[in-house]
């Protein structure tokens, strides 16, 4: 199993910052070093045994003295340059990745709409040209893809396509393009569609997310109605690192809370809130109880209110949250596609956001707000969103990478995706801040106030679908209870 994280400002090209900063810390230490040099020269030559030196000897002592104090002085700036050139590297390289990747994205689309329009022509000159122009299309899209898969599936001996990273990087590219393959069919695609990239766009993903949940309610009608219910209220110690806040997501279990709340008092008295979401608890398409379920994936892909997200907006509500009081969000999969939806929406004070293998790429969040999401390499849930947002909002948006397994196979503990369990993420969290990476410790340092003072109170929420007689009322503040 691999601990080697990469980080990055956006986006999917990344560098390896932890060999960038240890190398200029490597820099510091030896710009350090020649000063204590310099230093240990100068007051050589104001020792009395120095001066006691015969005069001759002491001339030629003195010029190499002196030559040696030059060199360690020109070797102490360069170092120092030196290292400042690298770190400001490792924190600004995340532009310059960012455009790469937004001209690479761009390209794709701009391919994809071209064999859209390829396809259109060759359906208007007769069935046989299209069937030669769809094979060769395919053929260019999908049996390198192939190829690689039985190369490596016969070089591990597993079949694992679910779990390859270059075939769900693929996925991620090809359901970022299909937009733009279906407007260049219909010949509607323009040039700002190919360089956005926007999901909004016609026949994007939110297009496509919001028909797939359409379809779902056409077949199931759930209670609109949410219950929410308040337990485990109790004293919390404020969480220590990054790692803890992972450890603190609730497990997404059926019959568990889904949220979980903590209020936190600054010593002048400003209260600041850090709000847990766990990932699908269900996956049926539309659960008679349970609302956190396939059906609120693809609602918050397509950028439609859920039955989750509405009831994660209540129970922070319901938990005293005010106007002007900072939240900090972490959230795994789905439960962190809810809570950046909260972010973008704008009515609460986000101070920050985490993400734990959540489908959330293409989400715009203003670039004031830090952002720090987690994906493993063959965790394919976060491909549901594909590419990632580009502009502004995606440069922001810190992304913190591992590839957990390189070529040994997964643990068989029965999980379908292993890659995608909260403990791993947790792994993550811990290489991430042990990396000190530059993005990494800038998050830290714009969310230090969550960290840092006296222990608060936690409380647990359990949101769920109603059946029967529910109280009409609107929620409000209170220690246990339900709240419509």
């Amino acid at each position: 199993m691999s601990d080697q994280i990469t980080v990055s400002g956006g986006g999917s090209v990344a560098v390896e910052t932890p060999v960038m900063l240890a190398a200029a810390a490597a820099l510091g230490e030896t710009h350090d070093e020649l000063q204590r040099i310099d230093a240990i020269l100068a007051a050589l030559r104001l020792q009395p045994a120095w001066a006691a030196l015969d005069p001759a000897l002491r001339a030629r002592a003195d010029g190499a003295a002196a030559s040696a104090a030059a060199h360690c002085r020109v070797a102490t700036r360069t170092a120092g340059a030196t290292a400042d050139a690298v770190r400001t590297a490792a924190v600004q390289y995340g532009a310059v990745e960012h455009l790469v990747v937004t001209i690479l994205d761009s390209t794709t689309a701009g391919v994809a709409s071209i064999f859209g329009g390829a396809l259109r022509l060759a359906a208007a000159a007769g069935p046989l040209p299209l069937a030669v122009t769809a094979g060769a299309e395919l053929q260019l899209t999908l049996l390198p893809l192939l190829q690689q898969t039985i190369a490596h599936t016969l070089t591990t001996g597993r079949f694992e396509p679910q779990l390859d990273p270059m075939l769900l990087a693929e996925a991620q590219r090809d359901i970022s393009s299909a937009d733009d393959l279906l407007r260049g069919f219909l010949l509607i695609e323009t040039p700002q569609e190919i360089a956005r990239n926007d999901p909004g766009a016609p026949f994007g993903t939110e297009a496509i997310a919001g028909a797939l949940g359409f379809g779902y309610l056409l077949l199931e009608h759930p209670d609109p109605r949410l219950r929410l219910q308040r337990s485990g209220s109790g004293p919390m110690p404020r969480p220590t690192d990054l790692a803890d806040l992972g450890r603190r997501v609730p497990q997404d279990g059926p019959a568990t809370p889904q949220l979980r709340i903590e209020r936190y008092a600054d010593g002048d008295g400003a209260v600041r809130w850090i709000v847990y979401s766990s990932g699908t608890v269900h996956f049926a398409p539309v659960h008679n109880r349970e609302p956190f379920d396939m059906l609120a994936n693809l609602q918050g892909v397509a950028d439609e209110p859920s039955a989750a997200q509405t009831a994660t907006v209540r129970a922070m509500h319901a938990a005293g949250i005010r106007p002007g009081q900072p939240v900090l969000l972490v959230g795994h999969s789905q439960g962190a596609l809810n809570l950046t939806r909260v972010a973008a929406d704008g009515g609460f004070d986000v101070a920050g956001v985490v993400t734990l293998g959540g489908p959330t790429g293409q989400i715009a969040l203003p670039r004031s707000l830090p952002v720090l999401a987690l994906e493993h390499d063959e965790d394919p849930v976060p491909v549901i969103a594909g590419i990632p947002a580009a502009g502004a909002a995606g440069l922001n948006r810190v992304v913190v990478r591992r590839r957990l397994y390189d070529d040994e196979a997964p643990p068989s503990n029965g999980v379908a995706v292993p890659s995608h369990e909260t403990d791993e993420y947790v792994r993550t969290l811990l290489d991430a801040e042990r990396s000190s990476a530059a993005p990494v410790a800038g998050f830290q340092r714009q969310t230090r106030g969550f960290f840092t003072g006296d222990a608060g109170t936690v409380s647990s929420w359990q949101a769920s679908r109603a059946t029967g007689d529910v109280d009409q009322r609107r929620p409000r503040p209170a220690t246990s209870g339900r709240f419509q």
